[in-house]
């Protein structure tokens, strides 16, 4: 057991009792009778100004199949609120269930498929002058069009637009915390690379008014390593293998075929494969464009090798000597024979 000593035991006091009177100021300033958590700041008045930054964390489950992406983030936000000012000595941190208690923004995504929020995970900072800065950390799912034409050399942009889910624009309006709203940490993606970040701000109008969206935009680049080393020089491997074909002895024929079959059905099977993950798309992507070039290829050496087989029997054929209805040879071959 080891004995801590603190000889400064004032300092300490004066820590327990500022930790004493926030916890007091707080409950006087989230008091029901006096401060209604409903009612947004300014109300009837000006409109709230809520700065909006995120830190991303991650990227996960870019996904072509469902037309999705998911992001790990901090969501970050400000804005002032003078019915929280005190007269406390710096910041007064509100955590835990307190944080239902004070208006926040009603901030979401507009293409968000799924999002979790972390409860535990979310923090108000609240300045002498009523200044809040709230932090929450989620994870959103998000819709994301992809255009697929250029598969697998393909880049695809990628949004989340946020927006108040029910105050307008005279009520609440949105800007970006400069000079960097969205922070991306480092970060290694297994498919992309991330090679652009816009965030944009746009005034939409619905039957209720008008909204102010806010729009970050990810450019992902995709790598292409992973395509070449299962699919394209494979399928290289496949034509090349497709044309010894034509260096077996023709009598083989049994070889060339069996050769040939495997050769197709090895591209069908690849085909197959780079598919099985994509959407249902009703256009060619460059990679489908590629793979039946292939197959093209090996279906045509497959024919090939038949057409020759077929055109050196019927040569053989014509060349046999005829045979008289009884087994032996006609009369005038003995007499060619003969003279012989």
């Amino acid at each position: 057991c080891t004995t801590h000593f603190y000889p400064n035991s004032e300092k300490a006091k004066i820590d327990r009792t500022e930790i004493a009177n926030g916890t007091d100021v707080l409950a006087k300033l989230l008091n029901k009778t006096c401060y209604d958590k409903n009612a947004r700041p300014q109300a009837g008045g000006e409109p709230v100004t809520v700065s909006l930054s995120m830190a991303v964390q991650s990227f996960t489950n870019i996904k072509e199949s469902n037309m999705e992406f998911t992001t790990s983030m901090f969501l970050r936000q400000e804005w002032v609120d003078v019915r929280l000012a005190h007269k406390l000595n710096g910041t007064l941190p509100v955590r835990g269930v307190d944080v239902q208690k004070i208006w926040r923004p009603d901030t979401y995504f507009t293409n968000m498929n799924d999002y979790k929020l972390y409860e535990d995970n979310q923090l108000a900072l609240i300045s002498s002058s009523g200044r809040v800065y709230f932090s929450s950390r989620l994870v959103v799912a998000a819709s994301c069009r992809m255009y697929l034409q250029k598969f697998p050399t393909d880049v695809q942009k990628c949004s989340l637009v946020l927006e108040s889910f029910a105050f307008t624009r005279d009520m609440v309006e949105y800007r970006w915390q400069y000079p960097k709203p969205v922070n991306i940490l480092d970060m290694e993606l297994a498919e992309f690379d991330l090679t652009k970040t816009e965030y944009i701000k746009k005034d939409v109008e619905y039957v209720a008014g008008k909204y102010r969206d806010m729009i970050v935009t990810f450019t992902f680049s995709r790598r292409i390593g992973y395509y070449l080393i299962n699919f394209y020089v494979p399928c290289i491997i496949m034509v090349i293998m497709s044309w010894i074909v034509f260096w077996i002895d023709r009598d083989n024929i049994g070889d060339r075929i069996a050769l040939g079959i495997t050769t197709v059905l090895t591209i069908v099977f690849l085909l197959g494969s780079s598919n099985s993950t994509m959407p249902r798309v009703s256009y060619p992507k460059a990679i489908d464009w590629y793979m039946m070039t292939s197959f093209i290829f090996v279906f045509m050496s497959l024919i090939m090798c038949l057409l020759i087989f077929r055109f050196d029997r019927k040569k053989n054929k014509e060349q046999r000597p005829p045979r008289s209805v009884s087994g032996e040879p006609p009369a005038e071959a003995i007499s060619m024979q003969v003279n012989l």
